[in-house]
């Protein structure tokens, strides 16, 4: 089977928004940012992780996504457990001890951990807060979203202003998946389609 090459993120590629009900628009190219969230507290990132392209242009547009509000980067690469949210406050806070950040990445996320960790660097370096989000334990994708709608519903219950960008599989997006966990529990939310197009 052919491997598709993957461009560079520098080359042209596209960033979607897609507001109320999942319709989607193109709003800019060459990993440009959109020019608004609109009112959404919850914003997906359906992620290819197999797809270095996605986490390249994410980490070109984390400045922008900082302008348009984005206060959260919740990460399915990382087990809501004590030891990793630990390690990713700590990095947060004082930009240290990076390498226990990356084990903890790697422990249990086996696709391109440095692209992630280069995601994780542009949070920190833009004053996004990054935090584990997968269920603690191994299980079931019904009870791991329903872990992670609890994440993100706590840090919107303790800042009400925030607005999260999640990072999950495409799968965990989709519409009638977590974030509809969301919507149920009173959340507003969007799809940021970034996906790269030939020059």
């Amino acid at each position: 089977m052919h491997r598709r090459k993957a461009l560079p993120a520098s080359l042209a590629a596209m960033v979607m928004l897609a507001c109320a009900g999942f319709a989607q628009e193109p709003v800019a190219t060459r990993a440009s940012c959109p020019s608004t969230l609109g009112d959404s507290q919850v914003i997906f990132i359906g992620d290819v992780h197999s797809d270095p392209v996605i986490k390249e242009n994410l980490t070109l547009l984390l400045p922008c996504l900082k302008g348009l509000g984005i206060t959260h980067l919740a990460l399915e690469m990382f087990r809501d457990t004590e030891g990793a949210r630990g390690a990713l406050e700590e990095y947060h806070r004082t930009g240290q001890n990076e390498d226990r950040v990356f084990r903890f990445l790697k422990s249990d996320w086996p696709w391109m951990p440095e692209l992630y960790l280069d995601v994780i660097r542009g949070a920190k370096k833009n004053g996004i807060k990054a935090l584990a989000m997968d269920a603690p334990a191994r299980a079931g994708q019904d009870a791991r979203e329903q872990h992670m709608s609890l994440v993100i519903t706590r840090i919107i219950a303790a800042e009400p202003q925030a607005k999260v960008l999640v990072l999950v599989g495409a799968y965990h997006a989709g519409p009638d998946r977590l974030p509809a966990l969301l919507t149920a529990a009173g959340l507003s939310t969007s799809i940021l389609s970034i996906s790269q197009t030939a020059k």
